[in-house]
C-alpha cells in the first residue's frame, strides 16, 4: 500500500504549532541505545549526534556531538529553499515512538515530511534522516530537486570544526568526514543525481539554483560541509517521493551501513522502525482508565524509556549495557543515577517490561563501586551517587565534599523486590548473579546505617547537598531504608539465602522515623534537623514516607500543598530552601504528590497535578521536564527527564489505579498493609514490600497496544486524512 500521508487542515496544525510555543520547549530526540541525536523544531535540522547516550565513558573521556547541522531543502516549480527557512507546521512522535517527525510547507505546493530515527535493530551509532514529499497541487510537478546539507563537527577547537576531512566514494554514493573528534560516514539511502563539498558553497549554489558540482575530494578545511541532490520524479496531484541517508559514528563502516541497509528503500527504512515502536507499545501494559490523552503521553513515556537505556555491550571497555539515563539530551543530566533508576526499575517492572528492568538493575549491581568506603564506613555494593558510561561509579565533588547519597541503598533493594514480583522465576535467574551482593553488600550494610537517634546516619540524599558538615538525617534517606529493609526477607528468600532479621529492622525504622521526623503540626519534615528549628521544613520528598515506608502522609502532603506551592498556581516546589533550583516548579514532585494523593483518596488535587502534567507534555511532544518556570509554567531545566519524568508519570497512573491504600500500623507486630503506590499490598509480617508489583496482566493493567488502537479508532472517526498519534505537539541538578 503506498504510504501517502496529507495535510488534513493546515490551520489546525498551524494553531497547534503555535500552541506549542508556549510550552517553551523546541527539541524532539530519538535514540537507539547505541547514539542519540536532537531535532531542534524552529529550525527545522538536526542539531547534535551524540554517538553513545552517556555523557562520560570514565573520567577522561566526554561524549562529543558530531553533528552540528543535518537539513533538507527542496527545489519546485522555480524555486528553492532550504527547510530550515520554512515554518513548521506540526511536529513530534507520530504513533508516540521514536520517530520524531516534522512538516512543512514547502516551495511548490509541496508538502515536507521530514524524519529521524535511530533504528533499534542496527547495535551501532547511527541516525536516519529521510524526506517524503507530497505534491499537494493540482498540477503535475517537473524537475523538482531535494537537497541534504550535512555540518559535521569532527575536527578540533572551538566548536569541533577546526581541520575537518572530507571524501566522497563516488561507487557507493557516501561521503566520509573525519577529524580531531571522531569519525563519520554519510550514506545516501536512493541514487543520487549530484553532491557536494566544502569549498563549495553548497548553501549558496542551492540558492542561486543551481546544481551541486559533484566535487569528490578528499578536502580539508575548517568548518567543513557536504550535500546531496536527488532529482524527484515527475509528481502528479498526491504523488509522492522519498530520499534521504543514513549516518554511521564510524569513518570506517561503510560495508557495516550497505550490510544493514541491504538495499532497502527509505520509505521502508522509516515504515520498519514505526513497526518496532508498534510491537514494542503493544508489548506494555497500561492502568486502566487512562484517558486517551493521558494514554498518549504514557505511551510516550514507555518510548522515552526505551531510547534512554544503554544498549552497548559489556566487554573490555567497561560494563555500560542497560544503564539508564536521568535525562535524554538536548537535557544536561546524561548520566545514570541510581535514585533515578530505581524509578524507572519499577515503572518498567509493572509495565511489564521485566527485560528492561532486569538489563537496569544489572547494570547498578555489576558496577565498580566502594570508593567512598571511608564515608560510608563499611564495603557496600550500591554506588553512592551515579555512574560513568563504563560503569565506575561517579559522585561530584564541590567545595563542600562529595555527594554520598544512602537512599540508593534502600532503593535498589526496592527496584530489586519489584523486578522479581513481576518476573517470578525468570528475573530471580537472570539476578541470580547478585544475589550475595544484594544481601550482604546492600541490605546488611543498609541495616547497619543507624546511629543513635534510630535513623539512618546524616547523608547527602535526594537533593544532593554534599559533605562536610552538609549532610543531615533526611527522612527521604530513611524511608528508601525502610522500603528496602522490608523488601530484603523475600529478596533472600527468592534466592534461597539467610535473612539476619531485615524486617525488623525495617519496623525499628519506620518507628523512629515516627518518632523522631515529625513536626509539630503532624508532617514529615525534610530532615531530624529541621525539627524544631527556625521555621518550616517542608520537603516534598518527605511525601515518598508513604510510598516507600508506609507512613500515613496527610499531614505531610496538607504542608506541602499549604507551604510550597509556586506562583503560576499549577504545581510545587521541592522545598523551602531557597535557591533558584528550588523554588522552581519540579514535575517529579508535582507527579509524586499526585501518586500519594490518589493513595489517601484525595482525588480531586491528585487529577488536577495529573492534568497539569498531561496538558503540558501534550504541548511538548508528549516529553516532561526536570522544572517548570515557577510564573510561566514553561518548561525549563535538562528536557525529557527519564527516572523522575518519563517513570514518575506512569507511577501515577498506576497509583490511581491502585485506589487507596491505608497507612502501615509499624507499632503493631502484625502490621497492616503498606502502600502498594500501583502494586499488589503485602504485610510487614511476611516481610513484603511497600511496593509489591503483581504479575503482568494483573492489577486492572490492560494492554497498551489495545488503547492505542481505541485512540487510532477515535481519531480516524474524525479525520480520515490525519494520521493517529499525532496528538502531542511540542510546546538542574547543580553540583
Amino acid at each position: 500500500m503506498p504510504f501517502v500521508r496529507t495535510i488534513a487542515c493546515a490551520a489546525s496544525l498551524l494553531l497547534l504549532a503555535g500552541t506549542a510555543r508556549a510550552a517553551g520547549f523546541d527539541h524532539g530526540t530519538v535514540s537507539n541505545g547505541w547514539a542519540a541525536a536532537t531535532i531542534g523544531t524552529t529550525t527545522a535540522q538536526v542539531d547534535a549526534f551524540y554517538p553513545h547516550l552517556y555523557a562520560a565513558h570514565d573520567p577522561q573521556t566526554t561524549t562529543p556531538s558530531l553533528l552540528q547541522g543535518v537539513y533538507f531543502g527542496l527545489r519546485a516549480d522555480g524555486s528553492q529553499s532550504w527547510l530550515y527557512q520554512q515554518p513548521v507546521a506540526w511536529g513530534g512522535y507520530p504513533g508516540q515512538g521514536t520517530v520524531f517527525e516534522l512538516i512543512q510547507a514547502a516551495p511548490g505546493q509541496l508538502t515536507a515530511e521530514s524524519y529521524a530515527f535511530a533504528p533499534d535493530d542496527f547495535p551501532a551509532p547511527a541516525i536516519v534522516v529521510a524526506l517524503h514529499v507530497t505534491n499537494g497541487s493540482a498540477a503535475t510537478l517537473s524537475g523538482g530537486a531535494a537537497f541534504l546539507f550535512v555540518s559535521p563537527s569532527v575536527g578540533g577547537g572551538t566548536g569541533s570544526v577546526s581541520s575537518e576531512t572530507l571524501a566522497y566514494d563516488d561507487s557507493a554514493d557516501a561521503f566520509t568526514l573525519a577529524g580531531a573528534s571522531g569519525s563519520l560516514v554519510a550514506l545516501s539511502l536512493s541514487p543520487s543525481a549530484h553532491h557536494g563539498e566544502s569549498p563549495t558553497d553548497v548553501i549558496g549554489t542551492v540558492n542561486a539554483g543551481n546544481d551541486l558540482p559533484d566535487t569528490s575530494g578528499p578536502t580539508t578545511q575548517d568548518d567543513a560541509a557536504a550535500a546531496w541532490e536527488w532529482a524527484l520524479p515527475a509528481l502528479g496531484p498526491g504523488q509522492d517521493a522519498w530520499v534521504g541517508a543514513i549516518v554511521l559514528a564510524s569513518g570506517s563502516g561503510l560495508a557495516t551501513l550497505q550490510g544493514y541497509v541491504d538495499g532497502r528503500s527509505v520509505q521502508a527504512l522509516v515504515q520498519a522502525q514505526e513497526q518496532r515502536d508498534a510491537a514494542a507499545l503493544a508489548a506494555a501494559q497500561l492502568p486502566a482508565g487512562s484517558s486517551p490523552a493521558e494514554t498518549q503521553v504514557a505511551q510516550q513515556q514507555l518510548s522515552i524509556l526505551r531510547m534512554a537505556q544503554v544498549q552497548e555491550p559489556n566487554g573490555d571497555g567497561g560494563s555500560p549495557h542497560g544503564a539508564l539515563l536521568a535525562s535524554l539530551p538536548p537535557g544536561q543530566w546524561t548520566i545514570t543515577w541510581v535514585r533515578d533508576s530505581c524509578y524507572a526499575i519499577v515503572a518498567l517492572a509493572r509495565a511489564g517490561l521485566v527485560q528492561q528492568a532486569v538489563d537496569a538493575l544489572s547494570f547498578l549491581l555489576s558496577a565498580q563501586v566502594g570508593g567512598y568506603q571511608s564515608y560510608v564506613g563499611r564495603p557496600y555494593g550500591v554506588s553512592v551517587c551515579r555512574h560513568y558510561g563504563d560503569g565506575e561509579e561517579w559522585s561530584d565533588t564541590n567545595q563542600d565534599g562529595p555527594n554520598v547519597e544512602l537512599d540508593g541503598f534502600g532503593l535498589v533493594l526496592w527496584a530489586t523486590k519489584a523486578v522479581l514480583d513481576a518476573g517470578g522465576a525468570t528475573a530471580s535467574a537472570a539476578l541470580a548473579p547478585f544475589a550475595s551482593r544484594l544481601i550482604d553488600l546492600v541490605a546488611t550494610p543498609l541495616s547497619q546505617l543507624t546511629d543513635g537517634t534510630g535513623l539512618i546516619t546524616p547523608d547527602s540524599s535526594i537533593w544532593e547537598v554534599h559533605w562536610d558538615g552538609q549532610q543531615q538525617h533526611f527522612t527521604f534517606t530513611d524511608a528508601a531504608a525502610v522500603a528496602g529493609l522490608a523488601a530484603a526477607p523475600s529478596i533472600a528468600r527468592a534466592f534461597g539465602l539467610a535473612d539476619p532479621g531485615f524486617g525488623a529492622a525495617a519496623r525499628s525504622l519506620a518507628l523512629a522515623m515516627q518518632a523522631k521526623l515529625v513536626d509539630g503540626t503532624g508532617a514529615f519534615a525534610g530532615t531530624l534537623e529541621g525539627v524544631g528549628g527556625q521555621g518550616d521544613d517542608h520537603d516534598a520528598a518527605a511525601i515518598e514516607a508513604y510510598a516507600l515506608a508506609g507512613l500515613d502522609p496527610t499531614a505531610t502532603i496538607a504542608a506541602v500543598q499549604a507551604d510550597l506551592g509556586v506562583a503560576s498556581g499549577l504545581g510545587y516546589r521541592r522545598d523551602d530552601q531557597g535557591s533558584s533550583y528550588d523554588e522552581s516548579e519540579w514535575a517529579f514532585v508535582d507527579l509524586r504528590l499526585a501518586a500519594a494523593e490518589f493513595g489517601i483518596g484525595q482525588v480531586a488535587p491528585a487529577q488536577k497535578l495529573l492534568d497539569r502534567v498531561t496538558d503540558a507534555a501534550q504541548q511538548a511532544y508528549g516529553l516532561i521536564p526536570e522544572l517548570y518556570d515557577p510564573a510561566t509554567g514553561a518548561y525549563a531545566g535538562a528536557v525529557p527527564m527519564v527516572g523522575f519524568g518519563a517513570a514518575a508519570y506512569l507511577l501515577a497512573l498506576q497509583a490511581r489505579a491502585a485506589g487507596v491504600v491505608s497507612p502501615t500500623d509499624w507499632s503493631s507486630a502484625d502490621a497492616g498493609t503498606l502502600p502498594s503506590d500501583g502494586g499488589e499490598t503485602s504485610t510487614q509480617a511476611d516481610a513484603g514490600h511497600p511496593l509489591a508489583v503483581p504479575p503482568p496482566g494483573s492489577c486492572g493493567c490492560g494492554s497498551a497496544g489495545g488503547e492505542a488502537f481505541a485512540l487510532i479508532l477515535a481519531i480516524l472517526a474524525l479525520s480520515l486524512r490525519r494520521r493517529p498519534g499525532r496528538g502531542l505537539v511540542r510546546a538542574g541538578r547543580p553540583s
